[in-house]
């Protein structure tokens, strides 16, 4: 996931795209950019997957908030705190990605009241579509309360032909494919929990099923 977060950034500072369509037109044009350093990035989630956004955000010098449900501190964000208390603050930063569950505590919860204080946001989810209010999304878009949204989940499926995402100019989507488990990798979990079962110790990446994570 921290690729495909980084790799969406990168292409809209760096123009990465803008200069391969150049390239299609033989077309020489310079254009200026911006730095990832010094940005702020908020990240909604501070479970494995926005430990690990934050430890790449790090290497590029940004700057790095996080939420989770009562604020506490966790290693490797600058300032945590609730998902409340972030939305006062959303003037101040610069990308939001959002690494939520789907939980009915998360329902929705990215929604008219969260935007209000967002301006030029560069906003990505990795999450799940159940917490973002996509009507919402479209007027905060429309409002230019956020400059660009790159939605890799949403609330329906595939989603519909007919949904307004396909078709709005600063909406990027793809179909779920953020953080494919490669065998390999779910291997080396499985065999981990499996020497941890025998020799009875604690299981890792528990799930808790009444948080819903």
């Amino acid at each position: 996931m921290a690729e495909y977060v980084f790799g969406y950034l990168l292409n809209e500072t760096r123009h990465i795209t803008q200069y391969a369509d150049q390239q299609a037109q033989r077309l020489w044009q310079p254009h200026d950019y911006t730095s990832l350093r010094g940005k702020t990035l908020a990240i909604l989630g501070t479970g494995a997957i926005g430990q690990n956004i934050a430890t790449v955000a790090h290497a590029f010098g940004m700057h790095v908030l996080g939420t989770n449900q009562d604020g506490r501190a966790v290693e490797g964000f600058e300032h945590t705190m609730t998902l409340t208390a972030l939305r006062q603050r959303l003037g101040e930063v610069d990308v939001l990605v959002s690494t939520l569950p789907a939980t009915t505590e998360t329902a929705r919860c990215v929604n008219a009241d969260f935007w209000q204080y967002a301006q030029d946001l560069l906003f990505i989810n990795v999450g799940r579509g159940a917490t973002v209010d996509e009507s919402a999304l479209i007027k905060a878009l429309d409002e230019k309360k956020l400059r660009l949204a790159v939605l890799d989940v949403m609330q329906q499926e595939p989603l519909p032909q007919a949904h307004p995402f396909w078709a709005h100019p600063r909406v990027c989507i793809t179909p779920h494919i953020a953080a494919v488990s490669f065998p390999e990798q779910v291997f080396d979990l499985f065999a981990d929990n499996y020497r941890r079962w025998h020799a009875g110790k604690p299981l890792a990446h528990q799930v808790n099923f009444n948080k819903g994570y």
